[in-house]
């Protein structure tokens, strides 16, 4: 999860995953686990999936890298998140 700027709100929500090819995960299934397992404040308000996820030299997921880059993930739908 990462923060993205946002005019309205501050910031919101960008869920980044890394998939294993298969295919049958899906936007919708990641928001529900999310929802699920998560406060309302954190379920994300994005979702982007990408084949692999940047690694710093030490092999942890290099979050300054990915918070760099300019994608645009699709919405992950439903606007405004509850608990705001």
């Amino acid at each position: 999860m990462l923060p993205v700027p946002d005019e309205l709100l501050g910031s919101r929500l960008r869920a980044v995953v890394a998939a294993d090819g298969a295919g049958s995960l899906t936007r919708e299934n990641v928001l529900d686990h999310c929802r699920r397992w998560l406060p309302g404040y954190m379920v994300p308000d994005m979702v982007e999936f990408r084949e692999v996820l940047p690694r710093t030299s030490t092999g942890k997921v290099d979050r300054a890298g990915l918070a760099e880059e300019r994608h645009e993930p699709e919405p992950a739908g439903g606007g405004r998140r509850s608990g705001r």
